[in-house]
């Protein structure tokens, strides 16, 4: 039987077997082992990764509060110090707050296909 390759384990399959091993019938394996866990090993990091699918879930989500939010502010920033509001300049003020539930809607129907294809 061939000998297992232990500096090829993760920390976490060294302790797994280091619980699951027969120290009887294999005590020189066993010692490989725990001398495997005394040696420092890297931790690997983990990659925050969205998939396509929830990156336009989370453009909907902000979307939809940009929009909400200019609603609520019932102004947008046209320069510094300048801002268009409802009753001033309706025109800017609307097509900014239509801009931004375009976008939102756009974000919506691509997580829709998204979830359709997965």
């Amino acid at each position: 039987m061939q000998e297992p390759d232990y500096s090829t384990y993760t920390r976490d399959e060294l302790l797994q077997v280091s619980r699951d091993i027969d120290k009887e019938a294999f005590p020189q394996r066993y010692q490989r082992v725990m001398q495997e866990l005394e040696k420092p090993r890297p931790t690997p990091q983990k990659k925050l990764m969205l998939s396509a699918k929830n990156m336009h879930l989370l453009g909907f989500i902000l979307a939809s509060a940009i929009a909400a939010f200019l609603l609520y502010q019932e102004r947008v920033i046209i320069r510094v110090g300048r801002y268009a509001t409802m009753e001033d300049e309706p025109m800017q003020f609307w097509s900014t707050v239509a801009l931004a539930v375009f976008l939102a809607l756009i974000e919506l129907s691509q997580y829709v296909r998204a979830r359709k294809r997965a």
